[in-house]
């Protein structure tokens, strides 16, 4: 899969539902598919878990698929490799991407 890279906006924020967390982007459900590519990522943060990513398949059957993009200065607890990250996902795929 090829992605075109392109700049997401920043918008203003009303709290996150899920008790404040994902700062960037937050996903709840069950066979979904979350992919970010070519994007950057940055200075984003959640009153809990993730201050960028907070993706949770509740049945275990999504994934999460990480292509050509930069995550930087999301805080968040590092209860996972990938910091400011919070994923429970049936695959997760992380290509040519830097998460700091």
């Amino acid at each position: 899969m090829r992605c075109r890279p392109r700049a997401l906006p920043r918008t203003s924020r009303i709290p996150t539902p899920g008790g404040g967390s994902g700062g960037a982007i937050y996903n709840d459900g069950n066979t979904f598919t979350l992919t970010i590519c070519g994007s950057e990522v940055t200075g984003n943060s959640a009153r809990e878990l993730a201050g960028a990513v907070f993706y949770v398949s509740n049945d275990r059957s999504g994934s999460v698929v990480i292509d050509r993009a930069t995550f930087r200065a999301n805080p968040g607890l590092d209860v996972q490799d990938l910091p400011g990250f919070f994923v429970l996902a049936g695959s997760r795929t992380v290509t040519a991407s830097t998460i700091e």
